[in-house]
């Protein structure tokens, strides 16, 4: 993952940088990071750092999440199509 800082704008006590992250597919997101009263640059670097880690944990979590359901749904395919038949075992089924 890699970031870039486009710009930066103070809004009374907090100050915004718009940042674009470059996650680990090569997907770019443009996001306007907010650092609250920061008491240092360190504290907003460790900021954008943070913010990037939660992005590519939430596309972590969708690619799992539609791979889950991919997997979900064709399982219940399978059972549908096993219950239409009437000579299939209980035990099949279940397995």
């Amino acid at each position: 993952m890699a970031y870039e800082v486009l710009s930066s704008e103070v809004a009374e006590a907090t100050i915004y940088t718009d940042v674009i992250f470059t996650m680990e597919d090569g997907t770019e997101m443009q996001i306007k990071v907010a650092h609250f009263s920061p008491k240092s640059i360190d504290e907003m670097i460790q900021t954008i750092e943070d913010r990037e880690k939660q992005e590519q944990t939430q596309l972590d979590d969708i690619q799992r999440n539609t791979e889950l359901k991919d997997e979900f749904d064709k399982k219940m395919v399978e059972m549908s199509m096993m219950r239409a038949d009437p000579m299939t075992p209980v035990e099949k089924i279940k397995g």
